[in-house]
């Protein structure tokens, strides 16, 4: 189990606008050896984590953000500055995976994962002298940059993935492997993709 408090998400452009925010989240994770029908190496991994303004920390996902604004394309006057804001984001992930062992060298695993972020579109676009009605983010109704995924409307909403494979040790210092994954994407427009994969791997260790 892990805790983590981020004190200053700053946002500043060096002219009008500095704004600070918080972010924070827990991690719980967890290795089970259950010892069932004699399969002593056989196991379960798991971790969750769950959060405000997490960022990187949810499970290292690099694609995650911590904080949503609407700043412009070029730097805002004074009176522009005055409604650039920014916006915190949950978010949430987990992944579970079971490990089964045929023979001492030959084992096969399944493991599923989720990556959840509530990512605001109520932000309006600012301007020279304030802001207008129109969402900076990914702008409501069906338009163009809905369809295409233009406008912040391709930001990743949620990414859900499944992998089961086999691996297969011949000898101590070689790995041969073959696994099939499936990936599943939804948008903030909610645009939604499927990939589907099969892999092999082969290892030689030195």
């Amino acid at each position: 189990m892990s805790l983590v408090f981020r004190p200053a998400l700053q946002f500043k452009d060096g002219v009008f606008v500095d704004k600070t925010l918080q972010g924070f989240g827990g991690h719980i994770g967890g290795d089970v050896k259950p010892g069932w029908f004699g399969w002593a190496k056989d196991g379960f991994t798991f971790h969750m984590v769950a959060g405000e303004n997490l960022g990187r920390y949810l499970g290292g996902n690099s694609s995650m953000f911590s904080v949503v604004s609407n700043y412009p394309s070029t730097a805002p006057t004074a009176a522009g500055a005055q409604a650039v804001v920014l916006r915190s984001s949950f978010a949430f992930g987990g992944n579970a995976s079971y490990t089964h062992w045929w023979l001492p060298n030959l084992r096969s695993y399944a493991a599923t994962g989720i990556a959840h972020h509530d990512i605001p579109t109520n932000l309006r676009t600012v301007t020279a002298g304030g802001s207008t009605g129109v969402s900076a983010v990914c702008a409501g109704g069906i338009n163009a940059a809905r369809l295409t995924g233009t406008g912040g409307c391709g930001l990743n909403k949620e990414l859900v993935s499944a992998s089961f494979g086999t691996i297969w040790s011949p000898v101590a210092f070689v790995d041969v492997g073959v696994e099939y994954s499936y990936g599943h994407r939804l948008s903030v427009s909610n645009l939604k993709g499927d990939v589907n994969a099969i892999t092999t791997k082969f290892t030689l260790r030195f």
